[in-house]
């Protein structure tokens, strides 16, 4: 069955939905920004995955796919050490550390040839092959971001005494635990799961997405 690019058109027009209301939201700004952003990445993923399976540049739109999402644990962690209680200046050293990360990863994925060989698009998901050790490093950078956004904003919740913040810090943890786990459930069902996970889960970001309106949400109630 040939890929359809309707799941992603819809993903991505929901997400841009999303951060146009974020950012009309009254509040702090610099609680809305980086929500807005992180919104605004996974939309830009979903158009780039339907640039990679419906155009003759898989290769280059296969880069800037994973090149868009290496933003995203900065972002939370950004986030994260705006909400957070008490210690924020170390979560924000270590937000700008991943952004340092980060960036040097994307400079290593755009400019180089050999992060992303190859890509094949099933009916809603596409597969990349990522030779190793590339890959690896990557991923550790990545799961690393994505662990510690759980870690710190389940701990933020339980130290903070400001209901709002503790509030949107579950809603974080809670998005972040929504796509991460049903992704990595979903490929243990899937017949030949290699290179299908960054796929699977800018899919189940959606459920991100989603914990991200209602912060945004209840950063208007002030």
């Amino acid at each position: 069955m040939s890929y359809s690019p309707t799941l992603s058109v819809i993903t991505a027009s929901l997400e841009v939905i999303g951060v146009i209301w974020v950012l009309n939201r009254r509040g702090r700004k610099r609680i809305l920004r980086p929500a807005a952003a992180i919104l605004l990445l996974l939309a830009a993923y979903q158009v780039v995955e339907v640039l990679v399976c419906q155009t003759n540049q898989s290769q280059l739109f296969s880069k800037l796919a994973f090149g868009v999402v290496t933003w995203l644990p900065p972002l939370g962690i950004l986030l994260i050490a705006r909400l957070y209680p008490d210690s924020s200046l170390k979560i924000l050293l270590f937000a700008r550390i991943l952004f340092g990360v980060g960036l040097l990863a994307a400079l290593w994925i755009i400019i180089g040839d050999r992060f992303v060989t190859d890509s094949v698009c099933d009916v809603v998901f596409a597969r990349y092959t990522t030779p190793q050790p590339g890959y690896a490093i990557y991923n550790a950078y990545y799961w690393l971001g994505l662990m510690s956004m759980g870690v710190l904003s389940a701990r933020g919740a339980t130290k903070t005494a400001e209901p709002r913040n503790r509030r949107q810090l579950y809603l974080l943890m809670s998005g972040t635990l929504a796509f991460t786990v049903p992704s990595l459930v979903t490929v243990i069902f899937i017949s030949n799961p290699k290179g299908v996970l960054a796929s699977l889960m800018c899919h189940f970001a959606l459920l991100l997405a989603v914990a991200l309106v209602f912060l945004a949400r209840e950063e208007s109630k002030g």
